[in-house]
C-alpha cells in the first residue's frame, strides 16, 4: 500500500462577495476531493446558524385564521412573506443565547407600525440593537383602507436547520403569538467539482473547487470557514483516543505535537476574545479584570463560581471553550482532600 501523502494543502479564494464565493483546495490525496467536497456541502446546507423570525403578533387579531382589517393579504399570505425576510445579527450586541433563558414576554422584538395606505416593505420594520434587515425591498403586505393602523411584532432568534411551527410553539408561553415554520439555514446553494492534476512526475492529486451562495445573512466565504470549524470540532473528540501509529506516520505525529505545543504556548497569553464567548460572559470576565487566557486558567472552577453574575451556565461555557483549546481551570485546593 502506498504511503499516505502528507500534502501541504493550499486554499485559494477565486471569488468572494456578500452572497457568493468560490474556493479551491489543492493538492488533495486522490479520492479526498470527493470526500471533503461532499462533507462540506452537507455541513453548509444543514449546520450554519443564522437569525430568522419564529413567531409574530398582529394587533387586534383574535386568531391566526382571521382576516386582517384594512389589509389586502390574510395571515397566511403575510406569514409566507415574512418567511422570506432575511436578517443579519451582531451577537456582540444581541445575545440570543441569553434570551433563551428568559420568558418570551421579556424578549425584544422587531416591529411594524404603519397607518398609511400602500405597500408595507421590510424597510418599514423597526429593528432592535444588533439586528438589521438584509432585503429591505421585500413586500410584506399592503394597506388598502384609510384609517387602518397596522401593528405587527416579529420575534426572531438564532438557530440552525429547520423548525416547524409546532416546535416553535413550545417556546411560547402565550396564545397571543402565532408560531411559524422557520428555516434558519442561510446557505442557498452549494456545488463542488473535483479535477485531477499532476503534483510530481508520477503523482496525481485532487483539486477541489467549492461554490457557495447565501442569502446575505452571513458572508458566503465565512460560511465555508464556519463549516470547516464545525468539522474540526467533531473530529477533535474522535482523534483524542490514543492509537499507536505505523512508522510511516509517526514522524508526522511528532511534527504535529511540536506544532501544537508552540500554539499552546502562544494561546496562553492570548486575549480572552479568542475564546469567542457570548457577550454577557465576556463582559463579566472583563469587568472582573480577566483579560488573557493565562489569567483565566489561574482560577479554579470554584473560585470563578464566586464571581458576581457568573452563573453555572456561563461557567460551563467558559470551561467548554477552554477545553476546546486544550486548557482547563487550576485544580481547586480542596480537590485533593
Amino acid at each position: 500500500m502506498n504511503k499516505f501523502t502528507n500534502f501541504a494543502i493550499e486554499t485559494e479564494v477565486v471569488d468572494s462577495s456578500e452572497t457568493s464565493a468560490s474556493v479551491v483546495f489543492y493538492p488533495l490525496e486522490r479520492g479526498l476531493g470527493n470526500t471533503i467536497g461532499n462533507t462540506l456541502r452537507r455541513l453548509l446546507l444543514s449546520s450554519i446558524p443564522s437569525p430568522a423570525v419564529f413567531a409574530i403578533r398582529v394587533a387586534g387579531l383574535p386568531h391566526e385564521f382571521s382576516p386582517i382589517k384594512g389589509v389586502a393579504e390574510d395571515v397566511t399570505q403575510l406569514i409566507i412573506a415574512i418567511k422570506k425576510l432575511v436578517l443579519k445579527v451582531d451577537e456582540k450586541i444581541a445575545d440570543f443565547e441569553h434570551l433563551k433563558d428568559l420568558p418570551i414576554e421579556k424578549w425584544p422584538f422587531l416591529k411594524i407600525r404603519k397607518s398609511k395606505v400602500g405597500v408595507v416593505q421590510a424597510k418599514d420594520i423597526e429593528c432592535f440593537a444588533g439586528v438589521e434587515v438584509v432585503n429591505p425591498e421585500l413586500k410584506l403586505c399592503e394597506i388598502t383602507e384609510e384609517g387602518t393602523s397596522l401593528e405587527i411584532d416579529l420575534y426572531c432568534m438564532v438557530d440552525r436547520g429547520h423548525r416547524s411551527s409546532n416546535e416553535n410553539r413550545e417556546r411560547l408561553s402565550t396564545l397571543s403569538l402565532i408560531p411559524i415554520d422557520t428555516t434558519f439555514s442561510p446557505v442557498l446553494l452549494v456545488d463542488w467539482k473535483v479535477s485531477e492534476e499532476k503534483t510530481t512526475k508520477y503523482g496525481i492529486s485532487d483539486r477541489l473547487r467549492l461554490n457557495v451562495s447565501t442569502n446575505g445573512s452571513i458572508k458566503a466565504l465565512d460560511a465555508v470557514w464556519y463549516a470547516a470549524k464545525i468539522l474540526i470540532s467533531m473530529f477533535t473528540k474522535i482523534a483524542e483516543h490514543d492509537v499507536e501509529l505505523f512508522k510511516l506516520d509517526s514522524y508526522a505525529k511528532k511534527v504535529d505535537r511540536k506544532e501544537k505545543e508552540e500554539v499552546h504556548s502562544s494561546i496562553s497569553s492570548s486575549p480572552i476574545e479568542d475564546l469567542e464567548l457570548t457577550q454577557r460572559t465576556f463582559n463579566i470576565l472583563k469587568n472582573s479584570g480577566i483579560n488573557t487566557i493565562s489569567e483565566l486558567v489561574a482560577y479554579s472552577f470554584d473560585e470563578l463560581a464566586e464571581f458576581r453574575n457568573l452563573g453555572k451556565k456561563a461557567l460551563l461555557e467558559v470551561q467548554a471553550k477552554l477545553e476546546e483549546r486544550g486548557y482547563k481551570f487550576r485544580e481547586s485546593s480542596s480537590s485533593g482532600s
